[in-house]
C-alpha cells in the first residue's frame, strides 16, 4: 500500500471516529458534520485547543453562565428540564458544570455512547431517584424515548440546523400525558455567533413562518448537506484568505456563497416543498373528505367510546362493587391495591403494573399520580373481570357484583319499566370492480319497554340514565326471579320490534357507509346489509315502583 494510500485510510478512520465520539449522529442522520481538518497544520490545532481550554467553566464560558443564570429561577419553580446539546462532549462538559452549580438537584447525562436500553434506564433511574432532576442529552434522545412522565422544560443548548430536530426534542417532553399544563422550550443563541445567526434566519425562523402560514411542518429540503455546506462556507471561509479557518485547510470543494445567495436558495427549495406539501392531502386534512358529511360518524363514536367522566363513573363503581372503594385525597383519589381481589392484582401485574396508588380521571396531573383513561389496563382489566363473573354460574352473589338480569324496587319509576341491552350483528356487503368484500358489524343497542309500550331504542345518555336510578326499597329474591322471568316474556312477545329495530340500524349502517364513501368521492360499487336476526339478549334490568302506586 502506498504512502497516500495509507494517509487517505488515515484520514477515514480517523473521520468515522470523529463522528463516533465526538458527533452524536444516529445512523440515519448526519446533518451536523463538520468539515474535517487537515492533518498537516498540527501547530495550529494545539493552538486551537489551547484557546478552546481557556473558556472551560463558566466563569470564561459566557454561553454556559448564561445556561446556569437561566436554569436558576426555572428550577426555583419546580420546573424539571431537559438540555439538548448537539455534541457528546459538549453534553458530558454540561452536565459536569451543571452538577456543581446545582448541587441540591441530580444532574444525568446520557448520549449515544450509551447502548438504547441503558439510556431508556439512565433516565428512568435519575427520575425515581430525585425530585428535582436535571437531564443533559445528545439527539439520541430526541427520538424514541418518552420524556413527559418526569420532565416538563426543554432548553436547547446547541441550535440543530434542522427545524425538524428542535421539534422532535421538544416532542420527547411536550406529548399526551404530560402533567403539567405548559411545557417551557428555550433556545440559547448567540448574539453575535455568526453561525447561530445563519441558522437563525436561514433555518429555524423560515421553519417557523411556514408552519404558521400552513399550520404544519414543512421539512428540510432533500440537499440538507448542501445546505449544511453552504453554511459552514458563508460563516467560517469568507474572512479573507488569510484567516485561520483558511489557513487551516478547511475549505470546501464548492466555492463560497454569500448567506443572501444561501437564504435565496433555502427560501426556493422550500417553497417547492411547500407547495408539494399544499398538494398532498394525507397531511392537509384529508381534502377529499369533507367534515361536516362525517360529523355524525364521529360523534357516534364518541358516545360509543365513552368520555372521561364515563371512565370515572365506571371504575369507581366497578372498584366500590368489588368492595376496593376510591378514596379521594383532594386532587386525585387513592387506590387501595391490597384490598383490590387477587385476580385483578395479577391481570395487572401481567400488563406490567406491579402497584397503583395515586390516580386521576383528567389533566393535567399532580405529580407521582397516574392517569386513568379509557384504554388504560386498569379500565379493561376491572371490565373483563366482571364479565367473567357475570357470566360465572357457580359464583355466589356476592361474587358477582355484575349481572346479566336484575329487579330493583325505586322510587324513581311509577310504573314498571324494562331495560334490555341487544347485540346487533350486521352483515354489509360492498362490491366494486367484481370484487365482492363482506363485513361483520357488532353493536350494542340499549331499548326500554316503559309499562305497556312496546320497546323503543335508547341514546346512550337515555340508556346511562336509566341506569343511574338506584333501589330505594328491599325487594325478595323471589320477587326479582319473577320479574326478570316475565320481562324475558314480554320481550320475545315483542320480537317482531326487536327484529324491526335490528332492521332500521341496519339501514342507518348502509347509509353512513355510503355518507362516508361519497364524502371520500370513492362511492363506486354496490352496498347491501343483511340483519342477523333474531338479536341476541344480553341483559335484562326491572325497575318496579315502590308499594302504593
Amino acid at each position: 500500500m502506498h504512502n497516500a494510500e495509507k494517509e487517505r485510510l488515515s484520514e477515514a478512520e480517523l473521520d468515522d471516529q470523529a463522528s463516533r465520539t465526538i458527533l452524536d449522529n444516529s445512523d440515519d442522520t448526519q446533518d451536523d458534520l463538520e468539515p474535517g481538518a487537515q492533518l498537516e497544520d498540527l501547530p495550529r490545532l494545539e493552538s486551537l485547543i489551547e484557546r478552546a481550554a481557556a473558556l472551560h467553566g463558566p466563569a470564561k464560558d459566557p454561553k454556559l453562565k448564561h445556561l446556569i443564570t437561566t436554569l436558576t429561577p426555572i428550577l426555583a419553580k419546580g420546573h424539571r428540564p431537559v438540555v439538548f446539546c448537539r455534541y457528546i462532549a459538549t453534553a458530558q462538559y454540561v452536565a459536569e458544570a451543571l452538577q456543581k452549580a446545582f448541587k441540591e438537584h441530580r444532574v444525568a447525562c446520557v448520549t449515544g455512547e450509551l447502548h438504547p436500553a441503558e439510556r431508556e434506564e439512565q433516565v428512568e433511574a435519575l427520575a425515581e431517584q430525585s425530585d428535582s432532576p436535571v437531564l443533559v442529552a445528545t439527539d439520541c434522545l430526541s427520538e424514541g424515548i418518552n420524556l413527559q412522565d418526569a420532565f416538563d422544560a426543554v432548553v436547547h443548548y446547541d441550535l440543530a440546523w434542522n427545524p425538524t430536530r428542535h421539534e422532535q426534542r421538544e416532542g420527547r417532553v411536550d406529548r399526551f400525558g404530560q402533567r403539567s399544563p405548559k411545557v417551557k422550550a428555550l433556545m440559547l443563541y448567540g448574539d453575535n455567533n455568526p453561525v447561530d445567526g445563519a441558522v437563525l434566519r436561514v433555518i429555524l425562523r423560515k421553519a417557523k413562518a411556514i408552519r404558521k402560514a400552513l399550520g404544519v411542518s414543512v421539512p428540510m429540503p432533500e440537499d440538507e448537506n448542501r445546505v449544511t455546506q453552504a453554511i459552514m462556507q458563508t460563516v467560517l471561509l469568507t474572512r479573507g484568505a488569510s484567516s485561520g479557518m483558511s489557513q487551516m485547510g478547511l475549505a470546501l470543494d464548492e466555492p463560497a456563497e454569500s448567506l443572501e445567495d444561501l437564504d435565496h436558495r433555502v427560501e426556493v427549495a422550500w417553497e417547492s416543498a411547500r407547495e408539494k406539501a399544499r398538494r398532498n392531502r394525507t397531511i392537509f386534512a384529508q381534502q377529499a373528505i369533507r367534515p361536516e358529511a362525517v360529523l355524525p360518524e364521529w360523534q357516534r363514536m364518541q358516545e360509543v367510546l365513552g368520555s372521561q367522566q364515563d371512565v370515572e363513573r365506571f371504575v369507581t363503581q366497578a372498584l366500590a362493587a368489588l368492595r376496593a372503594p376510591l378514596e379521594s385525597r383532594g386532587s386525585h383519589q387513592r387506590l387501595s391495591w391490597d384490598t383490590l381481589p387477587r385476580s385483578i392484582r395479577e391481570r395487572l401485574e401481567s400488563h406490567g403494573i406491579q402497584h397503583l396508588d395515586a390516580i386521576r380521571f383528567a389533566l393535567p396531573l399532580p405529580r407521582g399520580v397516574g392517569y386513568i383513561h379509557r384504554s388504560h389496563p386498569l379500565v379493561t382489566v376491572l371490565a373483563d373481570e366482571l364479565a367473567e363473573r357475570a357470566l360465572d354460574e357457580n359464583g355466589s352473589e356476592a361474587d358477582r357484583p355484575a349481572r346479566r338480569a336484575g329487579a330493583i324496587t325505586t322510587a324513581a319509576v311509577s310504573q314498571r319499566v324494562i331495560v334490555a341491552l341487544l347485540r346487533l350483528r350486521t352483515n354489509l356487503t360492498l362490491v366494486r370492480e367484481g370484487t365482492r368484500r363482506e363485513m361483520l358489524a357488532e353493536e350494542a343497542v340499549t331499548v326500554v319497554l316503559d309499562g305497556n309500550q312496546p320497546p323503543r331504542a335508547l341514546s346512550t345518555q337515555e340508556a346511562v340514565d336509566w341506569f343511574t336510578h338506584e333501589a330505594t326499597q328491599n325487594t325478595s329474591p323471589e320477587v326479582r326471579e319473577r320479574a326478570v322471568q316475565t320481562a324475558l316474556e314480554r320481550l320475545e312477545s315483542h320480537q317482531e320490534v326487536l327484529d324491526e329495530i335490528g332492521r332500521e340500524h341496519g339501514l342507518k349502517l348502509l347509509q353512513d357507509h355510503r355518507r362516508v364513501r361519497d364524502s371520500e368521492r370513492d362511492g363506486r360499487g354496490t352496498f347491501e346489509v343483511r340483519p342477523q336476526l333474531p338479536a341476541d339478549v344480553l341483559g335484562v334490568y326491572v325497575l318496579m315502583p315502590e308499594a302504593g302506586f
